[in-house]
């Protein structure tokens, strides 16, 4: 595995109920890691992050991951991290994309950093 590029960082304000937010999407010719910090969590939080792909050129994104968490997250256990993706489909309109959505608990905002290794 080559060494990592920061391509998006930041982070993401959250509204319970406010629906998916996209974290990133690209359609640019390589691997990807996309990691989420968790650690403003509380009791009555649920937040969700999925990813999605394409198979084939001209095809859909659907869902490859999806995680879902709950409350406080463990002092240990805070970032997230989603398995490695690539893709070779340069050609389509984001065959890749990262998104969360809070759908319990009060606003918060959560940290992200997405690496492309290649």
């Amino acid at each position: 595995m080559s060494n990592p590029t920061t391509v998006s960082s930041g982070t993401t304000g959250q509204t319970a109920g406010g629906g998916e937010t996209v974290i990133y999407q690209t359609n640019a010719l390589g691997s990807y890691v996309c990691s989420v910090d968790l650690t403003l969590m509380a009791a009555g939080d649920v937040v969700e992050l999925r990813a999605y792909t394409m198979v084939k050129t001209g095809g859909t994104a659907a869902v490859i991951y999806q995680m879902a968490y709950y409350g406080a997250q463990p002092t240990d256990d805070c970032v997230k991290k989603f398995q490695e993706i690539e893709t070779t489909l340069t050609g389509d309109t984001n065959p890749l994309k990262w998104t969360i959505n809070q759908t319990f608990g009060a606003s918060r905002a959560f940290p992200y950093n997405v690496q492309q290794y290649s």
